[in-house]
């Protein structure tokens, strides 16, 4: 799943919720609808559980550009 699994199992019950969420305005019932409520809520439970790249030491990619500090740039 790549190197954000949790990141990707939130996307996947956002997807399914929304297709349910769908399902249920075309007239599958209210059942369909709370389930659907659930599964976005879910899906909000791993969203807020996904550690950024940018927080995690050594894993933020290296972009161009110098990486010296105002200090270090003599300004």
């Amino acid at each position: 799943m790549g190197a954000n699994s949790t990141q990707a199992v939130a996307i996947t019950f956002f997807l399914i919720a929304f297709v349910a969420l769908a399902g249920a305005f075309a007239g599958g019932g209210l059942i369909l609808a709370v389930g659907a409520v659930v599964l976005l809520g879910i899906s909000c439970f791993f969203f807020l559980k996904c550690k950024s790249w940018e927080h995690k030491e050594g894993t933020a990619p290296d972009v161009g550009g110098s990486h010296l500090t105002a200090k270090e740039a003599g300004r």
